[in-house]
């Protein structure tokens, strides 16, 4: 019997969405974290051989199969970890919308994050209020309000929307990042997004 390779498949996250060798699906998600804020990276695909024996694994992920489909996590906590994740063991409470974008892109990014992996913890500086914080601190001696820049550093947030900026997709930035930057302010709740329309393949 001689089996057909298939060209494309549904989503985990939006069976909507179609996706195939050549187009990936990125979605942020939240789950967990300080009231769920905690910001992942997840990617949907079929696999065109980038992974191989090798491909790091999270959890109880297994390997994946020219041709099959794939969940691919990265997040920053502040370790980054980034591979191969279990369909069954993916949970998130909000997200944003699907973009496509092509294999190839997507790749260049998951190279760059796991570069950085390997970087020493003084290149990559977790702030859990994002980078673009200018945390208000009460001087209690001088019974004033003082504004500082804290350490300079991600967030799980931040990291992730620079990591997406990569790949053309730009979550903007808005006035409350300048105390704390949380996920939740860019991404609504799963289900508000069965009533929207999807993003093409490209």
């Amino acid at each position: 019997m001689i089996e057909i390779e298939p060209i494309s498949l549904p989503s985990v996250i939006d069976e909507r969405v179609r996706v195939s060798k050549f187009t990936w699906a990125v979605t942020l998600v939240t789950h967990t974290g300080s009231e769920g804020n905690h910001a992942r990276i997840i990617i949907e695909g079929i696999n065109d051989g980038f992974y191989d024996e090798e491909a790091p694994q999270i959890g109880t992920a297994k390997k994946v199969e020219i041709g099959e489909k794939f969940i691919h996590l990265a997040d920053y906590s502040p370790q980054i970890q980034s591979g191969l994740f279990s369909p069954d063991a993916l949970e998130y409470e909000t997200r944003t919308e699907i973009w496509m974008r092509s294999s190839d892109k997507v790749k260049k990014m998951l190279e760059a994050i796991k570069k950085e992996q390997y970087f020493p913890a003084y290149r990559r500086p977790f702030n859990f209020y994002g980078k673009n914080s200018k945390f208000y601190q009460f001087k209690p001696l001088d019974k004033e309000w003082r504004i500082f820049s804290g350490k300079v550093g991600d967030n799980c947030f931040t990291w992730a929307r620079d990591k997406l900026k990569m790949i053309n997709i730009d979550l903007g930035e808005g006035y409350t990042d300048l105390v704390v930057a949380m996920a939740k302010n860019y991404t609504r709740d799963k289900e508000e997004y069965k009533t929207l329309p999807i993003q093409e393949m490209i």
